[in-house]
């Protein structure tokens, strides 16, 4: 299972990867991340949501979600 979380990982661009690693794993708001990337706040929220299908998709995909 935790292969199938590492694939999924790895089809993100840096960026991606930088946005999701700030918000779940060091907390940071998307206020501080988008100053941390130089993009708007709204940028930062627009992207969780794509980067959240994105990965959605992939793991569904991968039948990640057949228990």
């Amino acid at each position: 299972m935790i292969e199938k979380v590492r694939d999924a990982l790895n089809i993100l661009s840096e960026t991606e990867i930088k946005i999701v690693y700030g918000l779940f794993f060091e907390d940071k708001t998307g206020k501080v991340i988008a100053k941390d990337l130089n993009v708007s706040e709204m940028a930062i929220s627009k992207r969780k949501h794509t980067i959240l299908k994105k990965l959605k998709k992939y793991l569904e995909k991968e039948k990640f979600f057949d228990f």
